[in-house]
């Protein structure tokens, strides 16, 4: 009787373990590949500014911003509207991901909104 149990309980796991695993196959994040990754500064002084400047990337790809803030003296927030809106930054010497998809082409504004300077975001096709 033991060894039936034992089957029985193998047979239901991997019955429950298989729509688990295909399931988490299916949600899983976008390819890396897919994904347009940047590493940005934002220097606040002696002329603040984002580096680099201008960032291009393509509509419709995933874009991932590993940004540092350089100095810091209070809370940085920055803005990429209408895509990104008041992400505060980590202190310096530490990335904060800032992850969106550009859904339209043009040319956007990168603000700090603390000491109000401009980057420029440009989403070609």
């Amino acid at each position: 009787m033991p060894k039936v149990r034992s089957i029985l309980l193998a047979l239901l796991w991997s019955l429950v373990a298989d729509p688990g695993e295909s399931l988490a196959q299916e949600e899983k994040a976008t390819p890396e590949s897919a994904v347009q990754q940047f590493e940005m500064t934002m220097n606040v002084f002696p002329t603040g500014k984002f580096s680099p400047d201008p960032l291009t990337v393509k509509k419709g790809v995933p874009v991932r911003l590993l940004m540092k803030a350089l100095q810091r003296e209070h809370l940085n927030q920055v803005s990429i509207r209408p895509f990104v809106t008041n992400v505060t930054l980590e202190p310096p010497g530490k990335a904060t991901v800032i992850e969106f998809v550009p859904t339209t082409t043009g040319t956007f504004k990168i603000r700090n909104l603390g000491h109000d300077f401009e980057g420029t975001l440009i989403v070609r096709e």
